[in-house]
């Protein structure tokens, strides 16, 4: 497929997990991309095996500044931007609001939520230049329902959900389509170092965690002319996640 040829598309956090995920997907469909990303040696890796069809820069999220000039350099560098995917974050440490260090709440909100601000307030301007595009922003179930001992964390993507809609009224008159993509659980080794994934996925009505791949093919739908007529949605990619209780009938 070739949807997305000559359109260039500015990934954050498209270095690993599922951002890699989506930089392969759409690079598969003919998007020039941008990975602009705090791990700028992975960034770079991913970069060198597209043949010259993605480039790297070092971005870190939490910075207006670092996302200001991430964004600069890719309008330098490709003429311009069509399209963008916020998939960078961090989830912080473990533990009750009470007991959370604060140095380490302001940094996930400077990252999760204050940054995605940043990159919906630079690209939104990007974007109008090449007369339209869409965004989609990468939140959690987390922020659907919030995970206890991960407030600060769920807090935040509950933000990012909430922002997103806004953007994409102001956004709307421009021809600007903003979307959210709310995943569950996801099978990368992030998830192996913090909790069983055989217990996650039987919490799943699917019956199995999600794959980075999950996440990319709904971005790529997201941000392609098929969804046209789509903005302001929140779509979980969490098989089903966000509606079940977490609880069987014995037999089940």
């Amino acid at each position: 497929m070739s949807r997305f040829a000559n359109k260039v598309v500015f990934i954050s956090g498209g270095a690993s997990g599922m951002g890699l995920a989506t930089t392969e997907r759409l690079l598969k469909e003919g998007a020039k991309v941008v990975i602009a990303d705090i791990q700028f040696e992975l960034a770079q890796k991913a970069a060198a095996a597209s043949n010259g069809a993605a480039v790297a820069v070092k971005m870190d999220q939490g910075s207006p500044e670092s996302v200001k000039e991430a964004i600069a350099f890719a309008e330098a560098h490709f003429g311009g931007i069509d399209h963008a995917v916020n998939a960078a974050g961090i989830q912080g440490l473990q533990g009750s609001v009470e007991d959370a260090p604060i140095e380490d709440m302001q940094r996930v909100y400077a990252v999760n939520l204050m940054g995605i601000a940043y990159c919906l307030k630079y690209e939104v301007a990007a974007i109008k230049k090449r007369g339209g595009g869409a965004i989609v922003n990468i939140a959690s179930a987390a922020g659907i329902r919030a995970i206890p001992y991960l407030g600060v964390y769920s807090s935040t993507k509950a933000g990012v959900i909430s922002i997103a809609t806004a953007v994409a009224q102001e956004a709307g008159p421009y021809n600007i389509r903003v979307n959210t993509i709310s995943p569950g659980y996801v099978d990368t080794p992030l998830l192996d170092a913090r909790i069983d994934r055989k217990w996650a996925g039987s919490l799943v009505p699917t019956g199995r965690c999600g794959m980075p791949s999950d996440i990319a093919d709904a971005t790529s739908f997201l941000l392609s002319d098929d969804a046209r007529q789509i903005s302001g949605v929140n779509l979980p990619v969490d098989g089903g996640l966000t509606v079940a209780n977490g609880v069987k009938p014995p037999g089940f």
